[in-house]
């Protein structure tokens, strides 16, 4: 969410959904903060070293270390591509990120630098 609040934390965050996490990190650090989920984070870091077209997708891009699981991982992705994909976007190509593990701090680091500049504005 905007407010930086946690949307949900899953099994490995029990107790954090909704829990304040860029107001908490300002009043701890004591230094302006921002917050964003990682998918999309994954998906900034991406766009910013990617050729892929994100408004009007020309391929799509897997991002992060989970892209290193192997081929069962890799083929059931494929495979459920396939299966759920219009047909006219069949020849859509699934690529893998250039920025692998390095996409979410990135897209975060750029998020950060977006959200600054806006607050500099406000001043």
């Amino acid at each position: 969410p905007k407010d930086g609040s946690i949307t949900y934390g899953n099994g490995l965050m029990p107790g954090w959904t909704g829990q304040p996490l860029r107001q908490r990190l300002k009043d701890e650090l004591g230094l302006p903060a921002a917050a964003m989920g990682d998918v999309q984070a994954h998906a900034l870091g991406e766009a910013i070293g990617s050729w892929c077209n994100i408004i009007d997708p020309e391929c799509v891009v897997l991002s992060g270390t989970v892209t290193k699981a192997g081929p069962a991982w890799r083929d059931a992705i494929d495979e459920g591509f396939a299966a759920q994909i219009l047909q006219p976007l069949s020849d859509i190509p699934i690529l893998q990120g250039a920025l692998g593990g390095d996409a979410p701090l990135i897209g975060a680091a750029e998020n950060l630098r977006d959200v600054m500049q806006t607050w500099a504005l406000d001043y």
